[in-house]
């Protein structure tokens, strides 16, 4: 039996509104990232900030935490440039975000955000200095 992508499960529902194909790639990576840095913010809490890594390219687990923060950036720029972000829904989600993290936390929540306009997604990256990879 092949596999329709634009089928759920075995009953063979017809996705509503299927993503095109870009939309389905940058989803899928997204997810991947995401994955990342769910992994990277697990061993920075588990092992410290100046702890190095044992996979021999001598960052730190905090350096490793802001790259997978830097490519779930990039790809979440990606999507809300295929259309795949929704800024109503993205401004809904962030305006009542801080009320449901009091709920659920202790203090998150409290400070001002400053990712609180729905326009963080279109951030300049600046040029690497001398010496780095371009």
């Amino acid at each position: 039996m092949t596999y329709d992508k634009n089928k759920i499960g075995r009953s063979g529902l017809v996705k509503i509104d299927p993503l095109n194909e870009r939309q389905d790639e940058v989803a899928d990576i997204l997810g991947e990232e995401c994955s990342e840095l769910a992994q990277a913010a697990s061993k920075l809490q588990r092992c410290g900030q100046g702890f190095t890594a044992s996979n021999g390219d001598g960052r730190t687990f905090r350096q490793q935490f802001n790259i997978e923060v830097a490519d779930v950036l990039l790809m979440l720029d990606e999507a809300a440039d295929c259309g795949l972000i929704d800024y109503d829904m993205l401004r809904d989600a962030l305006a009542s975000k801080p009320r449901r993290l009091r709920t659920w936390t202790h203090g998150l929540g409290d400070a001002p955000k400053r990712f609180a306009n729905a326009d963080l997604l279109r951030f300049e990256v600046l040029p690497l200095e001398s010496g780095g990879e371009g």
